[in-house]
């Protein structure tokens, strides 16, 4: 801008100059003209009051004077021989001062060939005086002028190069000056429009920096705190980014940034279709990482590289591997006491069982029969916690009292063992379901004294720990491996395959124990050791939310 106001304002300089320049001698040149007019006539009139010969015998150099007599001839020249010369009644001068008085006239000479200016006076005796001078000497005046008109218009021009550097620089300081940021008020007035328009901008750009500020946060928030893994990748396959999930699903250093993929991960399959996707392509497919699933999902990111999320699908795998299991389990423990149906069936059907031996085929049949149904009632219990897991908690439960219920439905299985069973009286209330609850103390204490030894004991107390129900179920039965432990609520799972049929369990109790106690919030751990006894430890918040 300072710049184009120099310029422009040079510009503008310069042709004022010129323009008065041309004016000026314009002006001059007239004013000399004039002058010389001025001069010619007065000589003139002088010169008429001079008889003819002392006007013979004046001699100017600069002037040409003549004598017109009134039939034309020249009487008298001072330039040349007056008989040489032609008649002069056809000289504008001499025409127009005949008519007028007097005349100027500025024309080449016929005898001098050369621009000349005239003055004619009329005489009284009809003859007229002429008087000529060059207008070279107008010339010449005028061009001295002109050379010092030139040298003033030079000393201007400098003049006005420095006056004008020194207004621009005036001009635009306060311009320079304007804080864009800040700045509020106008320099000038002619700048109140832009100004007006710059703060309502500034506001806008704010207003937007703010609302991308925020959506960015919160698309950052978002990214940091998904449990799926986030990479991004640039077209070399430097990792440019990541979110906290990928440290810990990978164990990588917080300073990963500008690492290659190939660093991280060895999997060539990955690595080819991550490469593939920096140039375009989409692609879908699963990875495993030591114990761990993972579904990968990769896009391209136009002009940047592509982008690697993975989701976390162990649970699935694990959730459908235990599907599987559960099947082949189920489709094992109902051929069994079937099996063991139809043989004892047939036996009789065929008539091959002798007819003493059919009471105690039927009674076995009963027992299978009734193991069978036991199973399967097992099994619909834990279809229904899948299924549902979600249950209204309204069922006000006093755990002593109910706890008392069970060891009465137990007490003749616990006669027949020798096993005796004490009861907490510690009044403790909490809010659940209470078939749930039945289920789950019964679950503990049924196994507590199907799994006990001859004259052992069980005992189950109660106690409260912030806002939580603690329930301890304990028995002096032969204990549970340490290597057992950690799958004892798996589905179907026994410590000995023989016990349970030994004792006519399903194998599903103590997962369907676990599964309330997940369905209510709560943990059930065991603790044991071989030859001294079990002890199972509920959880359960004495308050649950209604779902």
């Amino acid at each position: 801008m300072r710049k184009r106001l120099y310029r422009d304002w040079m510009i503008s300089a310069v042709a004022i100059l010129l323009v008065t320049g041309l004016a000026v001698s314009y002006v001059y040149y007239f004013e000399i003209q004039m002058d010389m007019e001025d001069e010619l006539r007065k000589d003139a009139k002088l010169l008429m009051y001079l008889n003819a010969y002392d006007i013979q015998n004046l001699r100017a150099d600069d002037i040409r004077v003549t004598i017109i007599k009134e039939d034309g001839t020249v009487q008298y020249d001072s330039d040349y021989m007056a008989k040489n010369l032609d008649n002069h009644n056809d000289r504008p001068e001499v025409i127009e001062a005949r008519v007028l008085g007097e005349a100027y006239s500025i024309r080449v000479s016929d005898t001098d060939t050369f621009n000349v200016m005239y003055y004619a006076k009329l005489n009284s005796d009809g003859s007229v005086i002429r008087l000529g001078k060059s207008t070279s000497m107008i010339y010449d005046v005028f061009i001295q002028a002109l050379l010092n008109v030139f040298i003033i218009l030079v000393c201007l021009f400098v003049i006005s190069y420095f006056i004008v550097g020194w207004i621009v620089k005036r001009v635009t300081k306060p311009i320079n000056e304007i804080d864009l940021i800040t700045t509020t008020e106008a320099p000038y007035p002619e700048f109140e429009p832009l100004i007006n328009t710059i703060v309502t901008q500034r506001k806008e750009l704010n207003s937007q920096i703010e609302q991308f500020r925020i959506r960015n946060d919160m698309v950052m928030a978002i990214v940091s705190n998904m449990q799926e893994g986030l990479i991004i990748i640039d077209r070399s396959g430097v990792m440019i980014s990541a979110n906290r999930s990928v440290f810990d699903i990978f164990d990588l250093d917080v300073n990963f940034s500008y690492r290659n993929i190939s660093e991280v991960f060895t999997d060539d399959e990955l690595l080819a279709k991550a490469k593939e996707a920096t140039g375009g392509a989409h692609f879908e497919m699963e990875f495993q990482r030591f114990d761990k699933y993972y579904r990968v999902y990769m896009s391209p990111l136009k002009e940047v590289g592509a982008i690697i999320i993975f989701f976390d699908v162990t649970g699935v795998r694990n959730a459908e591997n235990l599907r599987l299991e559960f099947s082949a389990n189920v489709s094992h423990e109902l051929r069994t006491p079937l099996t063991t149906i139809s043989g004892y069936a047939e036996m009789i059907e065929s008539g091959l069982a002798r007819p003493e031996d059919i009471t105690d085929f039927a009674a076995k049949i009963s027992v299978e029969a009734a193991r069978l149904l036991d199973l399967i009632e097992d099994i619909i219990v834990l279809s229904a916690l899948d299924e549902n897991p979600d249950v209204d908690f309204i069922d006000e439960i006093d755990l002593a009292e109910l706890s008392n219920k069970i060891g009465a439905s137990l007490d003749l299985r616990a006669q027949e063992k020798n096993v005796s069973i004490d009861i907490g009286t510690t009044d403790l209330v909490i809010m659940g379901k209470m078939s749930m609850i039945y289920e789950l103390i019964y679950n503990l204490m049924e196994n507590a004294v199907k799994y006990n030894k001859k004259g052992g004991s069980v005992s189950i107390v109660f106690d409260s720990e912030d806002d939580n129900a603690i329930i301890v179920v304990s028995d002096t039965g032969p204990g549970i491996a340490k290597e057992h432990q950690a799958r004892i609520f798996e589905r179907f799972y026994r410590v000995e395959n023989s016990r349970g049929k030994k004792t006519g369990g399903t194998g599903l109790g103590l997962a369907i124990s676990q599964n309330i106690v997940t369905v209510h919030s709560g943990s059930i751990t065991v603790h044991s050791a071989v030859g001294q006894g079990t002890e199972f430890v509920v959880t359960l918040p004495v308050h649950q939310n209604n779902s």
